[in-house]
């Protein structure tokens, strides 16, 4: 893929996922509106935790094996192998799923260590309604894999939208009726819409489903005898928030599901533009790496260390400027308070903080397996938690919730810069040259901007929020591109000349 495509997909990429977000930023509205920070709403945040954000790092692992193997396979017979890798998983998990039924309550309250009474059994329920989740996901990540390895993004960037759409519709019309367990409910349709919807993508590439129980052995084998160790690695973000659960639910009431909401707010976004780049990223990395070009793969990196900065110190000081107004707009209303407010944004403030070395640790990682070196980030990621872990301990006593979130930041941030310094040991030289110079300006620029932003709110501070917030948000932007140009952002003049570029096409003449 040429520079200039991979820049017009990962823009592409990012816009459709977006889009899709929308959705999910809906659901989260009104889950906020319906539930608040109660127990309610804490038990399902639990439940999800422990059901299925803690094997949505399966997904990051099937997606990193499969799709080299996928790209070696293309001209062959990928669709036997995949076939066979459904059928694997659909046993596996299935049998995974029917313990965790049986053991739901031992396991939840080890998890869940502070809640007791009503709120753990409630939590158990959930759990069990979830559960089955486990069964899709490896199946929603293979046919993302398929889809990826074939370059067919459009597809994979709008996966959660039917998601989103069922949950929603169940918010607004059923919530009276079924409660927070019908929304456990929903969420189990929701993953299982999210499956048909890339069942059809693919049955459009001309895939053809089975089952399957032969061929492939050596494949398979060397297959579940790497993904393990990815696993642990790319799962080491999911075990992080895990344990800040397990740590805010002893807590007072409200806490864990203000972390959570938090913690959903900083995913939407980190999760939207870090994936969205990677990605598309991640094939080209796998091909290059298959012929040995060690030069064009540094040289790869180094590109997206740089597009990881320039999108995300900004992003950085402009959460780190308006997080009590954004959550402020996003949820206070129904049930969720002002005390919610104050809890969600502190702890979005420090979530935010981490997102560069989350962009770093996922570009790391994904050199890593492109050069089907899984041990490395297996090791590191282990390291990272038990980091994670002490300071979680040391800060929660005297920051609370906000303790967790920036545990979990200097964490990631950590692991992001280990595993770049390893992998730029292994290939060579980065392309990285000049990047502490452009660092220095987008943190100048970006600083810029967010105390524009701040002066603005307060001065304003009489509008309503809703317009307000937009409004400075518009500023910020403007600010940011006028200081950027002034101290020569590349990146900034690729985009003006594009956009230009685009205006000047467009206009359509008889």
């Amino acid at each position: 893929m040429s520079g200039k495509k991979t820049v017009n997909t990962v823009l592409l990429v990012i816009y459709l996922t977006i889009f899709s977000k929308i959705f999910g930023l809906i659901r989260d509205i009104i889950i906020g509106a319906r539930f608040g920070t109660g127990l309610e709403s804490d038990a399902y945040f639990a439940a999800y935790r422990m059901s299925v954000t803690l094997f949505l790092s399966m997904g990051t692992a099937i997606t990193a094996i499969t799709i080299p193997l996928v790209v070696n396979h293309l001209k062959g017979d990928y669709e036997g192998l995949v076939n066979r890798l459904m059928t694997l998983f659909i046993l596996i998990t299935g049998v995974l799923v029917g313990l965790g039924e049986v053991f739901a309550p031992l396991f939840t309250s080890w998890i869940a260590v502070g809640f007791e009474g009503e709120k753990l059994a409630l939590t158990v329920t959930l759990v069990r309604i979830l559960l089955p989740v486990l069964m899709v996901i490896p199946l929603v990540y293979l046919l993302i894999s398929v889809l990826q390895a074939k370059e067919r993004f459009v597809i994979t960037s709008l996966v959660s939208l039917p998601h989103n759409l069922i949950i929603v519709l169940y918010l607004l019309l059923f919530t009276w009726a079924f409660g927070i367990k019908g929304l456990a409910a929903a969420s189990l349709l929701g993953w299982l819409g999210q499956l048909a919807f890339l069942g059809y993508g693919v049955k459009r590439q001309g895939f053809k489903f089975g089952l399957s129980r032969h061929g492939f052995q050596s494949e398979i084998k060397d297959y579940f005898r790497g993904i393990l160790p990815v696993l642990m690695a790319s799962g080491v973000y999911s075990v992080n928030v895990l344990v800040d659960s397990a740590i805010a639910s002893t807590l007072a009431e409200g806490h864990l599901a203000a972390l959570n909401f938090a913690n959903i707010a900083y995913t939407a976004l980190a999760t939207t533009l870090i994936f969205g780049i990677s990605a598309v990223l991640f094939p080209g990395f796998s091909e290059l790496a298959l012929r040995g070009e060690m030069t064009a793969l540094g040289k790869g990196v180094g590109d997206a260390v740089k597009v990881m900065v320039f999108v995300f110190v900004p992003v950085i000081f402009g959460i780190l400027s308006i997080n009590r107004e954004l959550v402020s707009l996003i949820y206070e209303r129904g049930s969720f308070d002002l005390m919610s407010v104050t809890l969600t944004s502190g702890a979005l403030g420090f979530y935010t903080l981490g997102i560069l070395g989350f962009s770093f640790q996922e570009i790391g990682a994904k050199v890593f397996y492109a050069l089907k070196d899984t041990r490395t980030p297996f090791i590191f990621s282990g390291l990272s938690i038990l980091v994670n872990i002490v300071l979680d301990l040391v800060l929660v006593g005297f920051m609370g919730i906000r303790g967790l979130a920036l545990a979990t930041s200097l964490a990631v941030t950590l692991n992001g810069g280990i595993l770049l310094f390893l992998a730029k040991r292994k290939i060579g030289a980065l392309g990285t040259k000049g990047l502490l110079i452009r660092f220095i300006k987008i943190v100048i620029s970006s600083g810029g901007m967010a105390m524009g932003v701040v002066a603005f709110l307060n001065w304003f501070n009489e509008y309503a929020l809703w317009l307000r917030l937009p409004a400075g948000i518009l500023l910020g932007l403007v600010i940011y591109v006028i200081a950027g140009r002034i101290l020569g952002i590349e990146e900034i003049e690729y985009m003006r000349k594009e956009i230009i570029g685009g205006l000047k096409k467009s206009p359509h003449r008889s």
